[in-house]
């Protein structure tokens, strides 16, 4: 697979620690930044091998972590390497990644309009904006269930063949997409 993702050229089936922790990071402060998450909130992985995923840590600012936070888990859960604790919410990821292998990232956001549609028990299965249908598809809407329970990642339904999915209750973004090339520079341009 080859693209560009964050500004780094990747040319490979998974890309490096080293580049998997510079892009968590960076995806991190991009969504403190953008207001998609505030205080603690959200959590990130991504791949780096058939059986490894580096993901964030619990209880930090995604706007604020350093490279000497991030957790490598292999599939089951087990840490790897890392001293801290990983996401309450990683059961969710590994579902993820476990059915469907050509996922080699989640992000997990809590974006303001989202989150008040799944409050309001609204799913975004509707065609409200053009932009959000072809880039997002259908944004199905999930029980809610308490973090770190098994009912997170019996509630996250495995991704289709499409480049980005969601869950409106906490929307799951997977970035699968930006290990194409063709797909990545479109992301790159919108």
């Amino acid at each position: 697979m080859e693209g560009i993702v964050c500004g780094m050229e990747i040319s490979m089936e998974y890309i490096s620690d080293v580049q998997a922790k510079q892009m968590i990071l960076e995806v991190g402060r991009r969504m403190y930044q953008g207001g998609f998450v505030a205080a603690n909130d959200g959590n990130i992985s991504c791949k780096v091998g058939d059986n490894e995923i580096w993901a964030t840590p619990t209880g930090v600012s995604k706007g604020f972590m350093t490279e000497d936070m991030l957790v490598k888990l292999d599939l089951e859960g087990n840490v790897l390497e890392g001293t801290h604790k990983p996401s309450s919410e990683i059961k969710m990821h590994l579902r993820v990644f476990k059915e469907n292998p050509k996922v080699q990232g989640v992000v997990h956001a809590h974006p303001l309009t989202a989150t008040a549609f799944a409050c309001a028990g609204i799913s975004l299965e509707e065609p409200v904006l053009m932009e959000g249908v072809l880039s997002l598809g259908c944004v199905p809407l999930v029980h809610f269930a308490l973090p770190g329970t098994e009912e997170v990642p019996e509630e996250t339904q495995a991704p289709e063949e499409t480049a980005a999915e969601t869950e409106a209750a906490e929307p799951e973004y997977l970035f699968e997409s930006f290990f194409d090339a063709k797909k990545a520079l479109f992301e790159a341009e919108e």
